[in-house]
């Protein structure tokens, strides 16, 4: 199955498409959890980040189960019958993480840039709040995890982290203000190049 609004099916939201992209970012970034798990630093971080990617994994369901319903789409479709090409995700995710400090900075900044989406979201759509809250209430301690690995860096690790935390937070900034510039699935600033 393509994409369910690039054929321009009457009657979808705008929201539906930014529900999508939030919830596509936080597939994507699940995966990246998983990819990086085997290479955690320490068993914390091990630990830490099999509980981050099963919180992810476990919003991304509750958002695509959310999104079917609005959009009168089939049970799973989301999940099971698009392409890679059909995933919105932000650009972040598009490559692979170069350090441990990237890591850690694209993963809070991309974690809080859906949950900024997402709250925009909330405020328009009231019958998401209750999803809404209870993601931001698990996202909770996914930010406390994120702000510890960043306080815990060695000095030549937060040299690093000088150099790619602005352009991965202004990437960021540049995904949040595409929802403000039109139909979410036509603008290629919100789609992903490769999965």
């Amino acid at each position: 199955m393509s994409d369910p609004h690039e054929d321009g099916v009457p009657g979808l939201d705008p929201l539906v498409d930014e529900l999508l992209c939030a919830a596509d970012t936080k597939w994507v970034l699940a995966h990246w959890y998983i990819k990086v798990l085997p290479n955690a630093r320490r068993l914390d971080d091990f630990t830490a980040i099999a509980a981050l990617l099963q919180e992810e994994l476990g919003h991304v369901r509750a958002l695509f189960s959310y999104i079917e319903q609005l959009a009168n789409l089939n049970e799973h479709a989301l999940e099971f019958d698009r392409c890679r090409e059909d995933i919105h995700s932000i650009e972040l995710l598009d490559k692979p993480p170069g350090s441990w400090p990237s890591f850690v900075v694209s993963s809070y900044v991309i974690e809080q840039a859906v949950m900024e989406l997402l709250g925009k979201m909330e405020a328009s759509q009231p019958s998401l709040q209750g999803l809404g809250a209870r993601i931001a209430k698990e996202e909770r301690y996914h930010r406390m995890y994120w702000i510890g690995s960043l306080e815990s860096l060695a000095d030549d690790e937060r040299t690093e982290l000088s150099q790619v935390l602005a352009p991965t937070v202004s990437q960021a900034a540049s995904w949040l203000g595409s929802f403000d510039s039109g139909p979410v699935m036509q603008d290629s600033s919100r789609q992903s190049s490769a999965h």
